[in-house]
């Protein structure tokens, strides 16, 4: 069967020439600009604070950079994420392949509002896949950071809908917490390689799982610590201490084969079973 379909949805539709003032030289400085609310950084309620600071942001940054890598490994033209938040992910699609069909799906509306905001040039889709299934078909489908959010008796008819959604000879890639960290407030479950195995193994014939992301290693948190730790009292924010750490978190923590050292997984799916 072929399962191939038309391109998807445009992004939203953007004032027209007509309707949008020509911008001088000095005007395109404050439009660069409004590409992030650099605004909104500096907070007043509860005390000053003049910067915002997420200690786990090199862990995240980590997480994207194992599933780009995945999603590359093989030539692709169309791309779902599907929870994409507020599509910093396929923003980074976007800058290494410029001709992609790319759409993000989530169900929060006030995150496909940012993901809009920050990506006018990415199409955006504020839906629950299990409720208004999608009608086209895509070389790849990504799942980052998501499936811990679904309840855990929702997880079958979830999976069961991105397969749906997934091309002839495609790959869905995803990454979930690992069970050696304690489920968090937001999340329903963490999973370990068995677990997200028998998650999966009923939706796809090929179920290939990595674990990643090292919580365990003494060095990696005590550098940590220097460079801020949480940013209680302080963060580094020279570039070069700050790159040197990031590429030695990648080069040396972020992959592993250690499963009992992983904080999170990544699993990379052919070959759907579909109804």
């Amino acid at each position: 069967m072929n399962r191939s379909a038309p391109p998807s949805e445009a992004p939203p539709s953007q004032a027209s020439p007509s309707e949008a003032p020509a911008l001088d030289d000095t005007q395109q400085v404050q439009e660069r600009q409004y590409a992030f609310p650099y605004h909104y950084i500096p907070e007043m309620d509860g005390g000053f604070r003049p910067v915002r600071y997420w200690s786990w942001g090199f862990r995240y940054l980590g997480g994207i950079a194992m599933a780009l890598e995945a999603v590359e490994r093989a030539p692709f033209s169309s791309l779902l994420d599907v929870g994409c938040g507020d599509g910093r992910f396929l923003r980074e699609i976007r800058r290494r392949h410029d001709n992609a069909d790319l759409l993000g799906v989530d169900y929060s509306p006030r995150a496909i509002a940012l993901a809009r905001a920050f990506n006018p040039d990415i199409a955006y889709r504020a839906a629950d896949i299990t409720a208004a299934p999608l009608t086209q078909c895509y070389d790849v489908i990504t799942l980052i950071e998501v499936l811990e959010h679904i309840p855990p008796e929702e997880v079958p008819s979830f999976l069961a809908a991105i397969t749906r959604n997934l091309s002839d000879g495609g790959r869905f890639i995803m990454t979930v917490p690992h069970a050696n960290k304690a489920v968090s407030a937001k999340h329903y479950q963490h999973f370990t390689t068995g677990t997200l195995h028998e998650t999966l193994r009923p939706h796809f014939r090929q179920v290939d799982i990595v674990p990643f992301d090292d919580i365990r290693s003494v060095p990696l948190k005590i550098l940590f610590r220097l460079l801020g730790g949480g940013g209680g009292t302080y963060v580094i924010t020279r570039r070069g201490l700050t790159d040197g750490f990031f590429r030695l978190y990648r080069q040396r923590y972020l992959r592993l084969n250690d499963e009992r050292r992983a904080g999170r997984l990544l699993a990379i799916c052919r070959d759907p079973l579909t109804d």
